[in-house]
């Protein structure tokens, strides 16, 4: 793998966007709510809202239609990440959004990520309903060579895969998630990061594998 350039596959909400932010801030206003990015502990927003899966995905979809989603803004530090990965590799965008989210995706990473990303691919989205294939099998039908995602859940599939993944660092991928998909630590493949800490990373994946999969 040394010194080919890396096919980088990029999730949209968090990496890209400030999601969370945005949508918490929606949601207290909407339904008189008092959450903050640092109370969202689970990927799962039924458990955090305290309400039904089917409530929540209602919740969710209304917010894809709000002003708040279609005014979200990239989230601290990804232009600079994704403009460092970007030099020297070939990122895209991969993300589960669905619904009336889609057709607002490429426009935003157009605005904010100007010739950064060579395409957008959705994929189906375990928290929500839908169809279409997972992410860890989107990234072995466009080769990527690694993931960079929030979401535990994905970054497993990948790992079974031999896919390795940059685990976005949220409070929803943190001590409880791993808890409940029975893991103590990471994986090995899987390694937590920031964006100030990205670009090294996948320098190392770059240079050696094996260095990576020891992280």
């Amino acid at each position: 793998m040394a010194g080919k350039r890396l096919r980088i596959a990029v999730d949209c909400d968090e990496p890209l966007a400030d999601c969370n932010t945005c949508l918490q801030a929606w949601h207290n206003r909407t339904y008189e709510t008092n959450l903050t990015v640092d109370d969202i502990f689970s990927f799962k927003l039924w458990l955090v809202w305290e309400c039904s899966k089917e409530e929540s995905d209602r919740r969710v979809y209304e917010f894809y239609e709000s002003e708040d989603f279609r005014n979200m803004q990239p989230t601290p530090g990804a232009a600079e990440g994704v403009a460092a990965i970007a030099e020297d590799n070939d990122p895209f965008v991969l993300t589960s959004r669905v619904g009336v989210a889609v057709p607002h995706t490429k426009p935003f990473t157009d605005r904010y990520y100007p010739g950064r990303f060579d395409k957008v691919v959705f994929s189906k989205n375990y928290a929500l309903a839908g169809n279409g294939r997972s992410k860890a099998d989107i990234c072995v039908k466009e080769k990527a060579d690694i993931l960079i995602d929030d979401c535990l859940h994905y970054a497993l599939d990948c790992q079974k895969k031999d896919i390795p993944v940059i685990l976005f660092d949220r409070p929803w991928n943190r001590k409880r998630a791993m808890k409940e998909e029975g893991l103590h630590k990471l994986p090995s493949g899987i390694v937590r990061a920031k964006w100030d800490e990205i670009p090294e990373l996948t320098d190392i994946l770059k240079h050696d594998k094996k260095e990576f999969y020891r992280l």
